[in-house]
């Protein structure tokens, strides 16, 4: 766990395992959960201005997906089922 930009919110990352794989992901706030999803070439960090709007009011988490910012890469070819299927 470790605290990622600056102006007072505590953002954390995290990572799980799914299938074999190490899927990372940011998160702050309290309340409602809100998910954020990249779309291709993305990585979670790319909302921190957005995380931090809504940590006042909500959950945010932000995942990187598999292969993307800071989650591995499925060791071969993922068809778009598997992909979209991360277990959250």
């Amino acid at each position: 766990m470790a605290a990622v930009g600056e102006l007072g919110v505590d953002i954390r990352r995290f990572a799980f395992q799914r299938d074999g794989v190490r899927l990372s992901y940011l998160e702050v706030g309290q309340g409602p959960v809100v998910v954020i999803l990249h779309g291709l070439a993305g990585e979670s960090g790319e909302f921190e201005p957005t995380l931090r709007a809504l940590a006042g009011e909500f959950r945010v988490v932000a995942l990187d997906q598999r292969g993307h910012g800071r989650s591995a890469i499925a060791g071969a070819w993922v068809d778009a089922l598997e992909y979209w299927d991360c277990g959250l």
